[in-house]
């Protein structure tokens, strides 16, 4: 999921903001650009506008970078749910092999 982090407010003092984790070291823990800070008060407005629509033209600008390459995660699950299905398919094959010898005494058909 893309994400824009705006910090409204940003001619208050920090020392007022009491935080576990201060945004900008959240934003970096997660990969993404520093939240941008804007002052409604002070008239700044760092371009938001343009931002958000360069988001949302190219989402991948403003996505934590473990989830871009979303395919590697599709691949290994249609990877895993052939490997089942492969392996059902010997299952199934077993089980009606060994009734047929149980009633047949032979594999013969």
């Amino acid at each position: 999921m893309p994400s824009v982090f705006v910090a409204t407010k940003s001619d208050s003092d920090l020392v007022l903001q009491r935080h576990e984790v201060q945004p900008d070291v959240y934003c970096r823990n997660l990969g993404l650009a520093a939240p941008i800070s804007i002052s409604v008060k002070s008239r700044q407005m760092a371009d938001l506008f343009n931002i958000l629509t360069a988001v949302a033209m190219c989402p991948s600008i403003a996505t934590p970078p473990e989830y871009l390459d979303s395919n590697a995660g599709t691949l290994k699950m249609k990877r895993y749910l052939a490997a089942m299905g492969v392996a059902g398919a010997i299952i199934v094959v077993c089980i009606v092999s060994a009734r047929l010898y149980k009633h047949n005494g032979s594999f013969a058909l």
